[in-house]
């Protein structure tokens, strides 16, 4: 399994949490099948840019932000370079 899929999926289902959307809602808005969102969410698949863009659409976020690895607790993440 790719670690770059595996820590996509837990970014995507961290902010999905995050705004209390259900994977049900999210595929929804996204235009993407229930079952294709659970692949991506456990890094067994990853979205093609179409889909990459949807879900960072129906998420309102940049597709940046899908990237960013998902904070550990008990981690801070490092500053952001200037």
């Amino acid at each position: 399994m790719s670690i770059l899929r595996k820590e996509f999926g837990a970014r995507l289902r961290e902010i999905r949490l995050a705004q209390g959307l259900t994977q049900e809602q999210l595929a929804e808005k996204a235009s993407v099948s229930l079952n294709f969102l659970n692949l991506i969410e456990r890094g067994q698949r990853g979205p093609s840019f179409d889909s990459l863009e949807r879900l960072a659409g129906a998420l309102r976020q940049p597709v940046a932000e899908l990237f960013i690895p998902v904070q550990k607790k008990g981690r801070k993440r490092p500053p952001k370079a200037t």
